[in-house]
């Protein structure tokens, strides 16, 4: 009888523990389906989201641009010409050039993770990735926007 006892107890838990290891897998399963149908339904919306980002960043980008080239045409028109000269306007020019490069190179990262985004390849990790590199820009056109004012002033 004492073997009995203790057969018993060891036989309900392998039955029932490999049920509910089945029932676990089957839930897991059901779960990542109904994320992947969520992320199916908004994944328009979040590539609309990351492509006005995307946009922010460019027109500022053109807006900086515009800025710059003013002033290069102010410097070339109107103080060389009247004789006047900074000593270190190259400095600052290939200054905002390098800058400039380095946002662009961010730029084109987020928008190569946005353009790659889908619901099928670890879609969390893809905005993450996308979050980073946006970081990154918004630090690059901080330091752009810098160079430029260290030139305009």
């Amino acid at each position: 009888m004492s073997k009995s006892l203790i057969v018993f107890p060891v036989l309900f838990f392998l039955l029932f523990s490999s049920v509910s290891a089945s029932q676990n897998q089957n839930k897991n399963k059901n779960k990542n389906q109904a994320r992947v149908k969520i992320c199916e339904t908004r994944q328009g919306q979040v590539k609309n989201r990351f492509e006005k980002i995307l946009n922010i960043s460019t027109n500022q980008i053109a807006n900086f641009d515009q800025k710059v080239q003013r002033v290069k045409n102010y410097y070339s028109q109107k103080l060389v010409p009247a004789g006047k000269t900074i000593p270190n306007y190259g400095v600052l020019v290939a200054d905002v050039e390098a800058k400039k490069a380095a946002v662009q190179v961010s730029v084109s990262k987020a928008r190569a993770e946005s353009d790659s985004f889908t619901c099928n390849n670890e879609p969390l990790k893809a905005v993450q990735d996308f979050r980073k590199y946006t970081q990154e820009t918004n630090t690059a056109l901080k330091n752009y926007r810098t160079a430029v004012k260290n030139l305009i002033v």
